[in-house]
């Protein structure tokens, strides 16, 4: 049997999908155009080629005027990027706060584009403060740090405990003791936060 490759009719324009394939590729791209389709890059397209799309998401990821009329849309940019459900005043019912907490700070994706809670937002990376195993450093009970005393001419080191000044000495000074504390971490961990990902194009119909 011939199978024949078509655009499903209840597929809305506009919609957006994941797709296997490699869209760095012309002859993929030039494909799926055939049937409907572009990739989610972010490319700044002209209204007047493209006004059924246009019609379905206007320049809610961002746009360009001329003579105060929208000529370009920016198509939705998902390189490398999750996608989140507009948060529409959704609140979430165990804690009775908003489901998204920086819904507000979200910002347009390009010029023109929709700000916080619309579609097609932006919001860069963030780390939230972990909820059942909270960030802990280890306790350290009181005790002091050695300071080592400088060699050279004229260098002097502080001791600290009883207040002299040391110099041309190998020896080393304790510190103040300051007792029972934690440290607060200041450096380490990854450069996002994110779950185990496989990466695919999103594909956004304009036909």
């Amino acid at each position: 049997m011939e199978k024949h490759s078509t655009v499903l009719p209840e597929t809305p324009i506009g919609a957006v999908m994941l797709y296997g394939g490699d869209c760095s590729n012309v002859s993929t791209i030039a494909r799926l155009a055939r049937n409907g389709w572009m990739p989610c890059d972010g490319s700044l397209i002209q209204v007047n080629e493209y006004p059924e799309l246009f019609a379905a998401i206007g320049i809610s990821h961002g746009g360009e005027m001329e003579g105060g009329v929208i000529t370009r849309f920016n198509l939705p940019n998902l390189e490398g990027r999750f996608v989140r459900g507009v948060n529409e005043g959704a609140i979430d019912p165990l804690t009775q706060k908003t489901v998204d907490p920086d819904v507000d700070a979200r910002m347009a994706a390009n010029k023109l584009g929709n700000q916080a809670d619309s579609v097609g937002s932006l919001q860069y990376s963030a780390t939230g403060r972990p909820t059942s195993a909270p960030f802990v450093t280890d306790i350290q009970g009181a005790h002091s740090h050695s300071a080592i005393h400088l060699t050279g001419d004229n260098h002097k080191a502080l001791d600290g405990l009883s207040f002299y000044q040391a110099k041309n000495t190998d020896n080393t000074s304790n510190l103040n003791k300051a007792g029972l504390h934690r440290h607060t971490i200041s450096e380490g961990g990854d450069p996002e936060t994110r779950p185990a990902s496989l990466c695919l194009y999103y594909i956004i119909r304009f036909i």
